[in-house]
């Protein structure tokens, strides 16, 4: 796909940056797009293969609300927002700083990494113990850390980042909540 002029300059761009159609689905995405997407893991997103794809619907399911709220209060405001979020991988601790601004009728979305660190070597997979009552393990769909529901608190389980557990549930952990979500 052609660049479209008004996104020419954000080709060279390091930061992942992607913009969203008035339906708030992807209809362009930079070079980054496809560079983060094949070193995470993810090349089916790579090469404007996400063109088309909503937004929301490749949102965890805990924080879709949220950022359907505010994708759609900066388009029709036509204001900027930013914030500040976690993406990190068994490896790396990764904290992203977004920036949205209206752009041609859309939005333009602007990640640049603002924290990133290697991660240490613990953190096995824990067996049952964070199983839940219904067998089910739930992580935090923002952090990523994994609730231990026998001493109530949120864990870093390196394995489970590597490796999702079959049976997992994604909510949010209130420090999140607490911290990057406070209206949700």
């Amino acid at each position: 796909m052609e660049t479209p002029a008004s996104f020419v300059k954000y080709d060279d761009e390091t930061s992942v940056v992607y913009a969203l159609d008035n339906t708030l689905s992807i209809c362009w995405t930079n070079p980054a797009w496809d560079q983060f997407a094949i070193q995470n893991g993810a090349p089916e997103l790579a090469g404007g293969r996400a063109i088309g794809t909503r937004i929301i619907d490749v949102i965890a399911e805990p924080l879709r609300p949220f950022y359907c709220d505010v994708l759609n209060s900066t388009l029709r405001k036509g204001m900027i927002w930013e914030h500040r979020y976690q993406c990190s991988s068994p490896d790396l601790f990764r904290e992203f700083h977004m920036r949205v601004f209206p752009a041609d009728g859309g939005l333009v979305v602007v990640n640049s990494c603002a924290v990133e660190h290697t991660i240490g070597e613990s953190g096995e997979l824990p067996g049952t113990d964070y199983m839940g009552p219904a067998g089910l393990v739930r992580m935090c769909a923002h952090c990523r850390r994994t609730e231990h529901p026998g001493l109530k608190r949120w864990d870093w389980v390196r394995g489970y980042i590597a490796s999702t557990p079959a049976r997992c549930s994604h909510g949010l952990c209130p420090s999140c909540v607490a911290y990057y979500y406070p209206t949700a």
